[in-house]
């Protein structure tokens, strides 16, 4: 495998659907270079961005996780393997990737993670990822949409699988992807819960819930 960027390495991935093993690049801790964080916890880089890279699909048979992904279950082999081995994906994500390549990877993602029925929250996260690479692209329309999705995992995440350390996480994601999303009554409950809360919050999960809040107070004034 040929690397053209220094800031990046080969890693070596087993395949939990094949077994096959396969090199795929990542960037290296060195080389990120943080240009702060959005509201809704989206991380800017000035240099590569690692989201690029998260996904990890194997060549051989297309399977697309990232690894947070849960173990494949006995039941959900064959389902896999037949339905990803429909439409064999003519692009090589084992190399660099450009933004293109990036969204497809996550596409793929998406799709195992359907078709094995993945947690709601991890589900999320990708919709969320996905969403923060189109706004680092300008594509607001295309941002939007996965917000959205996001959101709605995230909703179905915090009814069923939320424990006590993520609970408030992703009750703070709801309210500021509402209002990113314009929803300020949503966003009102979700922030209003959290403060109601605040004694149980991390200070600095505290201080982005009431950052927000008052940035929502001055939306709704408009």
């Amino acid at each position: 495998m040929i690397i053209l960027s220094q800031d990046l390495y080969a890693k070596t991935i087993k395949c939990p659907l094949c077994g096959h093993e396969y090199k795929t690049l990542k960037v290296k801790s060195s080389a990120l270079r943080s240009g702060g964080m959005d509201p809704d916890l989206c991380m800017r880089y000035s240099g590569l961005n690692p989201l690029y890279y998260k996904v990890n699909v194997c060549p051989r048979c297309f399977y697309a996780f990232t690894e947070e992904f849960t173990n494949i279950k006995k039941t959900d082999l064959e389902l896999l393997k037949t339905e990803l081995t429909k439409n064999p994906l003519p692009f090589n994500f084992c190399g660099e990737r450009d933004f293109n390549l990036a969204v497809k990877s996550y596409g793929q993602a998406l799709k195992c993670a359907l078709l094995k029925k993945e947690k709601d929250s991890i589900i999320g996260r990708l919709c969320h990822n996905l969403a923060c690479i189109y706004r680092r692209q300008g594509e607001i329309e295309n941002e939007e949409k996965y917000l959205h999705y996001a959101l709605n995992y995230y909703e179905k995440a915090f009814n069923t699988e939320a424990n006590a350390k993520d609970a408030y996480t992703l009750a703070y994601l709801i309210g500021e992807l509402s209002r990113r999303l314009k929803d300020y009554e949503k966003a009102a409950k979700w922030f209003g819960y959290l403060l109601q809360n605040k004694n149980m919050l991390p200070k600095k999960l505290v201080n982005l819930v009431q950052e927000q809040w008052q940035v929502l107070r001055e939306e709704k004034k408009m």
